[in-house]
């Protein structure tokens, strides 16, 4: 179960060296790994495992989450491709009902997603955000997975999942996002509201 701060350490240490200990990052990049790995093994249709078996073209994230009231800790991976979702349901987040698909609000009321709301809501962070509903604030650590066509990797949410963090934010949930090297970076007040100049902040606080 995880205590203390997002982003910190979560196992015993007992009779653990430092250098074993996993923050939850590198606990959240591992389970990206492994979503990639599953879905590998069961599909080699390149919109899902991407070009070159090396995920070009996709995104696949992962976040771990427990009640700020306290309680269970739960870790969810999800992907940007519906088919993946198909592939492997009971590990990979469906993500929002078809009323939210559709463009109905979600997160505690307070955001719609952006049109095309199928596309958007599809994103694999907008899945995972999507599974919260009505829920209590939670403590977030969320990891992104993001591998591009072109360019390099990133850890960066797109601007509309951007929005939709800092709509979560709103809704009293609290937010870590995993960035370069699987650094914990606290979505905070001057990552919100989304704005140009906010999401630039962001992407250098992720140092990226």
């Amino acid at each position: 179960m995880a205590t203390g701060n997002p982003g910190t350490a979560t196992v015993s240490n007992a009779g653990m060296s430092p250098s074993t200990i996993k923050t939850d990052c590198e606990e959240l990049a591992d389970s990206n790994e492994a979503r990639r790995g599953e879905l590998d093994s069961k599909t080699k249709d390149k919109t899902l495992v991407g070009a070159e078996g090396e995920g070009e073209g996709t995104t696949v994230s992962s976040v771990k989450r427990t009640a700020v009231a306290g309680g269970p800790t739960k870790v969810r991976s999800a992907h940007n491709n519906h088919k993946a979702h198909e592939k492997c349901p009971k590990t990979l987040a469906k993500g929002g009902s078809g009323d939210v698909r559709g463009g109905a609000p979600t997160l505690c009321g307070n955001y719609t997603h952006a049109k095309p709301t199928m596309q958007k809501s599809g994103h694999a962070e907008a899945r995972l955000l999507d599974e919260l509903q009505n829920a209590a604030p939670r403590r977030m650590t969320l990891n992104i997975d993001w591998r591009p066509k072109t360019g390099k990797p990133s850890k960066m949410p797109c601007e509309n999942c951007h929005a939709m963090l800092c709509a979560a934010r709103d809704c009293k949930h609290e937010i870590t996002l995993c960035g370069k090297g699987n650094k914990p970076v606290a979505l905070d007040q001057s990552h919100c509201p989304p704005t140009k100049a906010s999401y630039q902040k962001l992407k250098s606080d992720m140092g990226e």
